[in-house]
């Protein structure tokens, strides 16, 4: 389905620099293996390591947000994004949705695969594939009227047939779980992420909820000064948020770290920071 998609072809040269054994992975594998494509792979990945995989010809890749935000692949054919919001992305890139149980990506920029729905049953994503897992290994999957649901938040935009997403884009807002409900205001942490890594005071940031007794929730940052010697301050990060969003997405706690740690894929573990 993707290929079909993405027309690609046995003489697209693919990089693989995220870990086969998650799906993103294992998706460039098994396109590459599915079309004959040559596969590079990558031993780490900096500024050279993207440079010299390009210049021996290396065209596509599938990269998590992290890496995309880090190093430039300004001059790659093709780059697959995973978890991404498709608004923030370079020409050359297209965002990914899905799920290890999906077999991975499903919907890319917003429009689902061909064979795929996708409906949404009060804000909550739920998607139908050939491609969904049979089980678990010690446990049943789940379904509801044979559809998946994904723990996501998403909506719809443009025409949809009922619930379902029909000739619309699907936008995925993130883990329901990940929501902040502060003072009965919603706010995604990804939002406040994306502002706060504007300031030129950080260098990188994770945003989480934290309970309060008051407030339900507070919005709480995790920064990475670019400089030890001039840490931001909650007042200044604050009125840098309210400039461009509600002024309850503004953190009300900030812990300066001196950095975020990060599995394999990218995604904060906020046990190590807790």
């Amino acid at each position: 389905m993707a290929a079909e998609r993405l027309a690609l072809t046995s003489l697209d040269h693919w990089w693989l620099c995220i870990p086969a054994a998650h799906i993103g992975g294992f998706g460039v594998l098994s396109r590459a293996m599915l079309l004959g494509s040559r596969v590079s792979f990558a031993h780490h990945v900096d500024d050279a390591s993207v440079t010299r995989a390009r210049a021996s010809g290396a065209s596509h890749t599938s990269v998590v947000p992290t890496l995309l935000s880090r190093y430039s692949f300004a001059e790659w054919k093709l780059v697959l994004v995973g978890a991404a919001r498709s608004g923030s992305l370079p020409p050359n890139a297209i965002s990914t949705y899905g799920l290890t149980e999906t077999c991975g990506g499903v919907v890319y920029n917003g429009i689902a695969l061909r064979g795929v729905d996708v409906r949404l049953t009060n804000g909550r994503i739920f998607v139908r594939t050939p491609s969904l897992a049979r089980t678990y290994r010690h446990a049943p999957l789940v379904l509801v009227d044979g559809w998946f649901d994904t723990g996501d938040v998403g909506t719809f935009d443009g025409p949809q047939q009922g619930d379902m997403l029909g000739d619309g884009v699907l936008r995925v807002e993130g883990r329901g779980d990940d929501l902040i409900i502060t003072g009965g205001n919603k706010v995604w942490p990804h939002i406040v992420e994306q502002r706060l890594r504007e300031h030129p005071l950080v260098a990188d940031v994770v945003v989480r909820g934290v309970p309060d007794h008051e407030w339900g929730s507070l919005v709480a940052a995790w920064i990475v000064p670019t400089a030890k010697d001039r840490p931001p301050t909650l007042e200044v990060l604050r009125a840098h948020v309210k400039e461009t969003l509600a002024a309850y997405c503004a953190p009300q706690r900030i812990t300066l770290t001196e950095s975020i740690p990060r599995s394999a894929l990218g995604k904060p573990l906020m046990s190590e920071l807790s």
